[in-house]
This record gives C-alpha cells, structure tokens and sequence, in this order.
C-alpha cells in the first residue's frame, strides 16, 4: 500500500532532487561570469598629437614612437556585489617582443572620440606588467581583480604603455571580432 501512494509522487520527488543539485552547483560554482565590453577605447600617438585614434579598429602601444592606449569601463553593475576575478582580455593582432605596462588611471573625463596626445591625462603607478610572448592572434589576459573591486560601483580607466621599440597592437571595440573584455566572475 505505502508504494501505491508514493508512485505519483515520484516524478515530482526526482524533480525536486535535480533541481536542488542544480542550485547546491550554482552556490558552489558561483554564477556565469558577466563579461563587459569597453564603454570607450583609444590610442594617443606623439607623432600625430592633435588626432584622436577612437574609431580605430585597433589599440596601439609602443615605447618609440611614443604610443599610449586608453581603456574605460563602467562599473555600475557591480556596485554590492563580491568580485572573485576580474580579468582584462584582449586580442593580439600585432605581437611585441618587449613588455608594457598597465597603468592605474584615476581621471575618467576623457571620452574616446576626444582623447589625443595633447590632451590625454597622465597614467597612474603600474598595476601590471604585460609580458605578451610575442604571440599572435591569440587572447591575452591580465588579472585586474582587485583595481576592478577598487572601483566597482562606477567607472574605471586604465592606460597601457611601453618603453620598449617594437610595438603591440591588439583588436578595439570598433574591430569586428575579438573585442577587449572584462571578464568578472
């Protein structure tokens, strides 16, 4: 008799087991990462100082001629929440044999379509040194975790440099493919 009563119930006591394993992985595994695209992205160049470099479909860096890359980010999804990793990824396009830096930038009035040589602010202190392999067309990615808990809740800009001669270029946000990304989870 006691399995006659419990046969209807079957399909409904299975469901609720995989849907409490499906939530137990979710809390263990945490969520999908939510992935943001620069709100603007730009490169300044020495030799052309009153050109702006925003709808390029490329990011140039290099230490001579003197090329800078800006990026900015809005953080205002992440305002509360915990961040476990952030990782900044873009895609090389032109690889370098030398190392750049990825630099705090504390100024966020710059806008992609105004920035240029003679106006752009300064870079702050490194937050990373960016050592690519001299790869090509691959992904590179740079942990930024804690400069992005730094400033969640608002916006963030970052800048790269090089004092080396032989530049990197990788993929913009006006490029059609392979965009930069900031990769929270």
């Amino acid at each position: 008799m006691k399995s006659a009563v419990l046969k209807p119930y079957k399909p409904i006591i299975f469901i609720i087991i995989i849907l409490s394993l499906f939530f137990a992985m979710n809390s263990v595994f945490g969520q999908s990462p939510q992935v943001l695209n620069p709100t603007a992205d730009s490169y300044i160049y020495i030799t052309n100082p009153d050109t702006n470099y925003g709808t390029s479909t490329r990011l140039e860096v290099d230490g001579s001629p003197i090329k800078k890359v800006y990026f900015k980010f809005d953080l205002s999804s992440l305002a509360g929440k915990t961040i476990s990793l952030a990782t900044l990824k873009f895609y090389i396009v032109n690889p370098s044999n030398h190392k750049q830096e990825l630099k705090r930038l504390d100024d966020d009035s710059w806008t992609e379509t105004g920035i240029k040589y003679n106006n752009a602010p300064a870079l702050g202190s490194v937050l990373k040194v960016i050592d690519t392999g001299n790869q090509n067309n691959v992904w590179y990615e740079i942990d930024i975790t804690s400069y992005v808990d730094e400033n969640k809740g608002q916006l963030m800009s970052l800048g790269i440099d090089s004092t080396g001669s032989n530049g990197l270029d990788f993929n913009s946000k006006e490029a059609s493919s392979n965009k930069p990304e900031l990769v929270i989870s």
